[in-house]
């Protein structure tokens, strides 16, 4: 509720002589409409089930493999849920990789929280291995990595287990970039793909 005092204007050219009352009703928001430029949008929201749900307006489903753990904790509260990878044989397949546009400029991000960060931990990545073919977004050794097998690029901040980052790994025009937090970490060029 809102009450404007005697005098104030209530439209143009008029003025209240007393105080007036006005009671404003919220409409609960409309659900979310899936973002037309994005190629995929993978929540990992999922409860149950072996279905890899993208909500983008593509609807590119994939399945999870070897039952990695749904509806664990989110990366903040209220956001949703996550899905815990056992690091060993625990993933996520998509059949039709070519429809995300990962073959030209590209961003992907994503929330993760490592239970260790020692060697290779993939995020996102092709298998295939061939220089310039398989793309590869993970943690090695502490740090985050955006590489076309064979040619990539290295950040410099150190990871560690058991707590949220929001990693952005972007390529435009031969330049990778890597970004913690949201800041920059690294960046280099004269990269192909």
């Amino acid at each position: 509720q809102m009450v404007l005092p005697a005098g104030v204007a209530a439209q143009a050219g008029a003025t209240l002589g007393t105080p007036y009352l006005f009671t404003f009703t919220a409409a609960a928001p409309p659900p979310p409409q899936p973002v037309a430029y994005l190629k995929g949008h993978f929540p990992l929201n999922e409860t149950n089930g072996t279905t890899l749900i993208d909500q983008s307006a593509y609807a590119q489903n994939g399945t999870y493999t070897n039952s990695p753990l749904l509806a664990q904790n989110g990366a903040t509260n209220g956001t949703g849920t996550s899905v815990s990878f056992d690091g060993v044989d625990d993933f996520g397949v998509l059949d039709r990789t070519y429809r995300l546009g990962l073959n030209g400029n590209f961003t992907v991000a994503a929330w993760v929280r490592p239970s260790s960060v020692t060697d290779d931990r993939p995020i996102l990545g092709t298998d295939r291995r061939e220089t310039h073919k398989g793309l590869q977004l993970m943690i090695r050794n502490g740090h985050p990595v955006l590489g076309f097998y064979g040619d990539e690029t290295t950040g410099t901040n150190n990871l560690s287990t058991g707590r949220w980052y929001h990693l952005t790994w972007r390529f435009y025009r031969g330049i990778q970039a890597l970004f913690v937090n949201g800041v920059l970490d690294t960046a280099s060029a004269g990269h192909g793909y």
